[in-house]
């Protein structure tokens, strides 16, 4: 009787590429073993990320604050506006100002949750259930 010969093949693979640069500081899976989809496999020195998330945090916080001014100040100015009390260009000048803090929160919203996702890229997840294979990396490892 003559040998056979069989092939497989994986009916799912794919490529983990961390989306943030760093000193990876942890590998938690073993070579060969079962995960699931959301396992952690690479963690990244978050150090570098966390700062620049709190410091995102507070100009937002100081987006907010200035925000509520120019909002104050521009309600006043429409009060007075009213009866005549201040010309046409303040109020023109309050309402560009409240409009301006209004933008600068929106840009510092947007920066919180890129910083905020940074932070996030430094915990390496799987995308799929399955086997793992070979560690392309090590601790120690800077990632780029």
């Amino acid at each position: 009787m003559g040998s056979v010969f069989g092939h497989l093949e994986a009916p799912e693979s794919v490529n983990v590429a961390a989306r943030v640069s760093g000193m990876i500081v942890g590998t938690p899976f073993v070579e060969g073993s079962i995960i699931k989809k959301g396992d952690p496999l690479f963690e990244i020195d978050d150090r570098p990320f966390r700062p620049i998330w709190i410091r995102k945090l507070s100009d937002q916080e100081k987006a907010q604050a200035q925000l509520a001014i120019a909002e104050s100040n521009f309600q006043r100015q429409a009060e007075a506006l009213k009866g005549n009390a201040v010309s046409q260009q303040d109020y023109d000048n309050a309402k560009a100002t409240r409009d301006q803090a209004h933008a600068a929160l929106g840009a510092a919203n947007a920066a919180v949750e890129l910083a905020k996702l940074n932070l996030e890229w430094c915990r390496v997840t799987s995308p799929i259930n399955g086997r793992v294979s070979n560690k392309m990396v090590t601790v120690g490892f800077s990632q780029i």
